[in-house]
């Protein structure tokens, strides 16, 4: 019996494979974290703009408008930007500044019955293209604080 012929036509096809390979997996796993890290930062952004706004539901109103008072505007600002009533250093979404955090009350029969606190103008960069949030995250609470216009 003859030994097999060697030959050596497929010499460097595991390489090749390897290449073309990586080239197709790599900007699919970039892609992947990129999106999961901007749904990350669209439930920071939801959560704290929940948390702020059943915050200010038990807060003060005392404007005589959906317009808040702009204390209270600050503070529903700080609390979506910081999470704390006050201002703090760190942002909890990086880009998000306090024009983007909107605050209003809906009224009803001459008082607020709900708050609603949501973002807007916010630009959420995923691949290949950006989100704009507009209105959206929000959150309404019902409004059980004291009315106090002046």
């Amino acid at each position: 019996m003859r030994p097999p012929i060697r030959t050596f036509q497929h010499r460097g096809s595991a390489l090749l494979e390897f290449a073309i390979g990586f080239a197709v997996l790599i900007p699919l796993v970039v892609g992947a974290v990129q999106y999961a890290a901007a749904f990350l930062q669209l439930g920071q952004l939801d959560a704290a703009v929940g948390m702020a706004a059943r915050e200010v539901s038990h807060m003060k109103w005392e404007s005589r408008d959906a317009k808040p008072a702009p204390e209270l505007l600050r503070t529903a600002q700080n609390l979506v930007l910081y999470g704390k009533a006050t201002e703090g250093t760190s942002v909890s979404v990086p880009g998000l500044r306090p024009e983007n955090i909107r605050l209003s009350a809906v009224f009803e029969r001459g008082i607020p019955a709900q708050v609603e606190v949501s973002i807007t103008g916010f630009v959420l960069p995923l691949p290949g293209g950006a989100r704009h949030l507009d209105g959206k995250p929000s959150a309404i609470f019902p409004f059980s604080g004291l009315y106090d216009p002046q």
